[in-house]
């Protein structure tokens, strides 16, 4: 979704933030948000997605919008996520998953062949081991709002994130700890479509270079960094 594509969606509003989102559907947040994480006077939005134990990796099929995701029927976008997560199970193995639990906050031994039936059980949440992983594999830095705290989640940063060349970013929200949906911008609003973009690249323009720019600093100084 590199620039924003137009999206046959429908844009709603007053949505509390323990609520899940309706899933294909945008819901624009209070301007409060925009502000508070990015000092900006940006539109954003959280972007609905399913609910059925992929919902991490839902929002970052919808980020990528993997295989035209975002216009798929809900049968085809479930079929896309639960391939997307299975296919990092081959991609792991015990010195990759040794490096990624030494970053975790928990220190609980975790074992290869357990991971990769995560990965490929669809039921099975996204954790911090699998999302780091996903993260490491695409290169990107995924960063979590803890919507029932009102914060960023810390800990998850990519180990490049504040380098000059930061990777692009994707932002998800985590909804009553029970639930993830992409955070979008809005660029446009019509009366069934909405023209919104979910990945910010530093690279692409000085507007997203200062916006995953503001928002790390404001995770820096809340995790201590």
């Amino acid at each position: 979704m590199k620039g924003g594509k137009f999206i046959p969606q429908l844009t709603a509003a007053n949505l509390k933030n323990t609520e899940a989102a309706i899933p294909n559907q945008v819901y624009e947040f209070n301007p409060a948000v925009s502000k508070q994480y990015f000092d900006s006077e940006l539109r954003l939005a959280r972007y609905g997605v399913h609910g059925d134990g992929s919902c991490g990796y839902h929002s970052i099929c919808t980020a990528l919008n993997l295989n035209d995701y975002v216009h798929k029927s809900d049968k085809e976008q479930k079929e896309i996520a639960y391939t997307f997560r299975c296919s990092f199970a081959s991609k792991l193995n015990h010195e990759k998953l040794r490096a990624i639990v030494k970053k975790n906050a928990s220190k609980s031994p975790v074992r290869l062949e357990e991971t990769q039936e995560a990965l490929c059980n669809p039921k099975t949440w996204a954790d911090e081991t699998t999302l780091r992983f996903v993260s490491e594999a695409l290169d990107m830095n995924i960063i979590f709002l803890d919507l029932m705290k009102n914060k960023v989640y810390c800990g998850m940063h990519h180990d490049k994130a504040f380098e000059k060349k930061a990777p692009a970013t994707i932002i998800i929200c985590w909804v009553n700890h029970s639930h993830f949906e992409p955070l979008a911008q809005i660029l446009s609003v019509g009366p069934r479509v909405s023209e919104v973009r979910i990945i910010f690249n530093p690279d692409d323009n000085k507007e997203d270079a200062k916006l995953v720019k503001t928002l790390m600093e404001r995770y820096a100084s809340q995790c201590k960094l």
